[in-house]
């Protein structure tokens, strides 16, 4: 592995994608926007753990003390590269990216990036990319295109579907709800059958949904059956409104629907 070739294929990275240069600005009005930088700092620092190489703890260690350095959110990068050199040709790289620039599903597209540009960059070749990538930019010019009538439609639209359902839903609960949280718990576990996880695989595969989409079907039928059929459940769900062909590389398994107890 060649430190300076790595070096440069994450400059190439960031300049690759616009979101790894932004940074969220608080405007005169308290609101926060999303101010996309020409050019951030990118740095590779390398430390020499060469004589702790063979202590898992040590450079475990001096992994999580990277990874766990806190960034000041307006300053600009809102992400982390180190090295660390254990022998000659052995080597340990911390990545951290702040959730303001970098999600989960984003990571695999940062590897293959990551990966191509590297070796783009050792062959002296041009990587095999795609030319045009979505970017951040793109999504948020695309969101404010929405016309202010068509906004206020989807807004009644979801006002009117979720007015009646209430917020805290009819479960049998053991105890009264009380006024105030105390934040107090407790925690049940259980060990699931060994075939279980290859029966939820092969029913995801033969509906053709991620193995999330039959278990959360599963939830819903038993909510439903916990509260009634004659009450509306609705379960919120996190979503990466990567839904247009060319803002993610992974297409959407699962809409939203009616669940049924049946």
């Amino acid at each position: 592995m060649d430190p300076e070739v790595l070096h440069q294929a994450l400059i190439d990275l960031v300049a690759r994608h616009h979101a790894l240069r932004g940074r969220p600005v608080r405007r005169g009005d308290g609101r926060y926007e999303v101010e996309i930088l020409a050019e951030v700092p990118v740095t590779l620092p390398i430390a020499d753990l060469r004589a702790h190489a063979g202590e898992a703890e040590r450079v475990d260690h001096w992994c999580r003390e990277q990874a766990s350095t806190p960034f000041t959110l307006d300053q600009a990068p809102l992400f982390r590269f180190r090295l660390a050199r254990l022998a000659e040709d052995h080597w340990v790289m911390v990545t951290v990216f702040h959730h303001a620039v970098c999600d989960g599903w984003s990571l695999s597209l940062i590897r293959r990036d990551l990966g191509e540009l590297y070796n783009a960059r050792r062959s002296g070749t041009d990587p095999q990319l795609p030319v045009t990538v979505a970017q951040f930019t793109d999504f948020a010019r695309s969101e404010h295109a929405l016309p202010d009538e068509r906004r206020t439609v989807l807004e009644r639209f979801w006002r009117t579907e979720l007015d009646t359902i209430p917020l805290r839903p009819p479960l049998p609960y053991d105890h009264p709800h009380p006024g105030k949280l105390s934040g107090r718990g407790a925690l049940h576990t259980w060990t699931i059958a060994d075939d279980t996880p290859a029966r939820l695989t092969s029913t995801a595969t033969r509906l053709g949904v991620t193995a999330y989409t039959v278990l959360a079907a599963a939830f819903a039928t038993w909510l439903g059956d916990l509260c009634g059929e004659e009450n509306d459940i609705v379960l919120a769900a996190s979503s990466a409104n990567r839904v247009q062909r060319g803002r993610s590389p992974f297409p959407p398994r699962a809409w939203p629907a009616t669940s049924s107890t049946s």
